[in-house]
């Protein structure tokens, strides 16, 4: 019979085992490759540069993991920036905090100056959105209230490319394709709007207006700059063929009970480097979802950890995927080949 004191040490080893299982099966359950430790701010997004994981903060910091070892300790860099975006061959473009007319081209850790690109006079940088390879990069730029949309490529020149048409439209978020020939906006005027630009006409290629849903927040090409995916505010994912404007296919997110003060939306959607997953996560339930591009059949779906979703990027591999959660420095990494209706 134990006596007293061995209860004593078996009772804590018990509990001990209990949680180390409970850790297993529910990594096994979730799919949960990793957890990384990053920026104390939280992060506002993440990115897959080539090889690297490329994670921006609240509070404009770059982290950057190799997707090969994400064990290896990340490169970091802090640029005084207001704007900040990844860009292919380990630079970062950014916005200064005192200078809101240039446009600065650094490498990962933020040492070397690479470029200063000053933009036209009276013109600020709104917005920095890097393709999903980060080869090419869109930028939003104001004059007074006329917004126009512009392209830097690896040459890091900037290429004005169209005057938005109609000022009243609001832009939340913009997507460029892989091989910088199109630009897309996702937005809002009485319904959401959908607008693709080609940078080599300077023109419309289409422009979507849906009436019944409140707007237009995310936007993706497909790797090919075939298809692209734009996202509405609550539970809807649109893939558009880009040659003739036509609705392919529409990805449907279920909807939710109600959360008290709290409504349903898509914080981030993204598609994989290979081009055959599409993933989208949700708030305030915190969800991921995953479909087959091409049949629009849904593989995978299941719970992530925080309370405000920030991103979500598909590693090189196309194999895993990365997420983020905005007002803590957690990032988890999870596998995206497992299916889970």
């Amino acid at each position: 019979m134990a006596s007293k004191k061995q209860k004593m040490i078996l009772f804590p080893a018990v509990i001990v085992g209990v949680f180390l299982l409970a850790i297993f099966f529910s990594r096994s359950r979730t799919h949960l490759v990793t957890s990384l430790r990053g920026p104390a701010a939280g992060v506002a997004g993440v990115f897959t540069s080539a090889d690297k994981l490329v994670v921006l903060s609240t509070a404009n910091e770059v982290y950057a993991w190799d997707w090969g070892d994400l064990n290896k300790w990340p490169t970091v860099a802090r640029p005084k920036a207001k704007i900040l975006c990844p860009m292919a061959a380990d630079k970062i473009l950014y916005v200064p905090n005192d200078r809101p007319d240039t446009i600065v081209v650094t490498d990962l850790a933020g040492e070397k100056q690479i470029k200063k690109i000053p933009l036209p006079f009276g013109v600020k940088c709104q917005m920095l959105a890097p393709s999903a390879d980060c080869s090419f990069v869109a930028v939003l730029l104001m004059r007074d209230t006329q917004s126009k949309l512009a392209l830097i490529g690896p040459e890091l020149e900037l290429t004005e490319i169209l005057s938005v048409p109609d000022e009243t439209m609001k832009i939340f978020k913009l997507g460029v394709s892989n091989n910088g020939q199109l630009i897309a906006a996702a937005g809002e005027k009485n319904g959401g709007v959908a607008l693709v630009v080609s940078a080599d006409t300077k023109e419309a290629v289409f422009t979507k207006h849906i009436e019944d849903i409140s707007r237009f927040d995310n936007v993706i090409f497909s790797p090919d700059g075939e298809i692209a995916y734009f996202g509405e505010r609550v539970r809807f994912i649109y893939a558009f063929q880009i040659e003739t404007g036509d609705l392919l296919r529409k990805f449907e997110i279920p909807k939710y009970p109600p959360v008290p003060q709290k409504k349903q939306v898509i914080s981030a959607i993204d598609i994989s480097p290979d081009g055959s997953r599409l993933a989208a996560s949700t708030e305030p339930v915190q969800r991921l979802y995953i479909w087959d591009a091409a049949t629009g059949q849904k593989t995978t779906q299941f719970g992530l950890p925080g309370p405000v979703v920030g991103d979500i990027a598909f590693s090189s591999d196309s194999d895993k995927i990365a997420t983020s959660v905005l007002v803590r420095s957690t990032v988890s990494v999870w596998d995206a080949t497992v299916s889970r209706p």
